[in-house]
């Protein structure tokens, strides 16, 4: 399977890799996608010819026998099966979860100098690293040898844990790192490793493992089992009962909110829908316009004494009143963005209006002559009486 590599700036002025063909330059970039994370990847000339230079009349065997000249690759066999590995391949690239395809004895490993890419991800602190440490254990903890998960919410979920604490000098070098399960974790706290071991047998940790694993089952089983869930449906307080007053939502007498008696048990009868919550003392609740809302006098009056202060031309801008309720009902009604709910509609309406009066859209009044108030529309298509 193919791969993304990088080439690093001074690939182009290594002295082997100068001094081969141009070929087998381009066969030793192209190796480095056929590679897997190890640098590994499997010596067959016929088939490397047609994955990576499909379109060249070259000679794959003699360019692979021209960059082992040089030391750039290096041919091994392992159960009667050739391989080839590439010279400082883990020195220049960083998978984030390395896959392991073939075989990589330890005279490999050194060649390839992976042991360089391990040091550089040993300071993260992640699932590259996580997975790392658990391939390299055979997926077991450190201490008790018990199987460890990924899944943080089991009891034997990896951990990676120093062999000599940090705070007692340790470093974090992958040789000083390991995966362990949990439970583990938390019984050494600040040991060394061979401190911990004295104090506990692998057998002994094993049972230690397993009684968590036991217990961490049986809280699960007591949240998820029906009364349980019941118990979470009870104490359940209601809302008291509201009206719409001008498109607010208010309550019945103006008083308090206070909540209900708690229920005693849950009731025989599952509801269709939970109980909403009761509103926090002192919190405004948000509401939607009413969809059979029509301008209250009041709020009428204001926008009256706003457009009209001294009160003269009071026919005039009604019909622009009427105009902009209209537009504001269809407007809140319709729409479907999460402030279409307010807490005080008047406000909203007070808004309206100024925002109107601001961008020039509310009629503006003109007095050419003492005494006598003209309103000159500002909305085409609307007139004003006289």
């Amino acid at each position: 399977m193919a791969r993304i590599r990088s080439v690093h700036p001074g690939q182009w002025t290594d002295e082997a890799f100068v001094s081969v063909s141009a070929f087998a330059r381009l066969l030793a970039l192209a190796l480095r996608n056929e590679a897997d994370d190890q640098g590994v990847f499997e010596w067959k000339p016929v088939g490397l010819k047609m994955r990576l230079l499909p379109a060249d009349d070259v000679d794959v065997p003699a360019l692979l026998a021209e960059l082992e000249g040089v030391n750039i690759v290096k041919k091994f066999e392992i159960d009667g099966r050739r391989f080839g590995a590439i010279r400082n391949f883990g020195k220049w690239q960083r998978p984030k979860s390395p896959q392991r395809v073939h075989p990589c004895p330890n005279d490999i490993t050194h060649y390839a100098a992976l042991e360089e890419g391990l040091e550089a991800a040993a300071p993260t602190r992640g699932t590259a690293l996580g997975r790392l440490l658990c391939d390299r254990q055979d997926g077991t903890c450190h201490y008790c040898a018990s199987e460890i998960t990924f899944y943080r919410k089991k009891a034997t979920s990896l951990e990676i844990d120093h062999r000599i604490p940090v705070s007692r000098g340790g470093s974090d070098h992958l040789d000083n790192l390991v995966a362990v399960c949990k439970p583990c974790n938390s019984l050494k706290r600040n040991m060394t490793d061979d401190e911990f071991a004295q104090q506990f047998t692998c057998d002994e940790l094993a049972e230690n493992c397993e009684t968590r694993r036991t217990e961490a089952a049986k809280v699960a089983k007591q949240l998820n089992s029906p009364a349980s869930q019941s118990a979470k449906t009870a104490n359940v307080e209601l809302d008291p009962q509201r009206k719409d007053v001008g498109g607010r939502r208010e309550d019945v007498g103006g008083k308090t909110p206070t909540p209900s008696a708690s229920v005693s048990a849950p009731s025989a009868v599952p509801s269709a829908a939970p109980a909403e919550k009761p509103p926090k003392p002192g919190k405004a609740i948000k509401a939607r316009l009413a969809t059979d809302w029509t301008l209250p006098d009041d709020w009428r009056d204001w926008a009256t004494t706003e457009l009209l202060p001294g009160g003269a031309g009071l026919a005039a801008i009604q019909p622009w009143i009427n105009r902009a309720a209209a537009r504001f009902r269809d407007h809140w009604l319709a729409s479907g963005q999460p402030n279409a709910a307010k807490t005080d509609w008047l406000a909203a309406w007070r808004n309206w209006i100024r925002e109107d009066v601001d961008r020039g859209r509310a009629p503006r009044r003109e007095a050419p002559k003492p005494g006598v108030a003209v309103y000159v529309e500002a909305t085409p298509g609307l007139r004003s009486p006289g």
